[in-house]
């Protein structure tokens, strides 16, 4: 009896031993990965920025395609009226 219970006591200490090994490793990982992330965010923040202009230039070339749209749209009822008014002439 006593054999075994010494043999169950170096089995739970060895266990013990490699959780604590373990632990230690997965701490040491997690501090590792919030350095990374802390070293990476500044250039979240620049790609953000980049982003938000991208967005702003294609913001701007919309509006103006649609302006030409328009006017492309308002020259073609011109004509048509032209058209039209050439005809009644003739």
């Amino acid at each position: 009896m006593h054999q075994a219970l010494l043999t169950d006591h170096d089995r739970l200490q060895n266990l013990h031993d490699l959780l604590t090994q373990d632990y230690e490793r997965a701490r040491v990982e997690n501090a590792d990965m919030k350095s990374k992330l802390k070293s990476q965010r500044p250039i979240a923040i620049s790609h953000s920025r980049e982003l938000d202009e991208m967005r702003t230039v294609l913001e701007h070339e919309r509006s103006e395609r649609d302006r030409q749209l328009r006017a492309y749209a308002d020259l073609h009822n011109e004509q048509g009226a032209l058209k039209r008014e050439l005809d009644q002439i003739r």
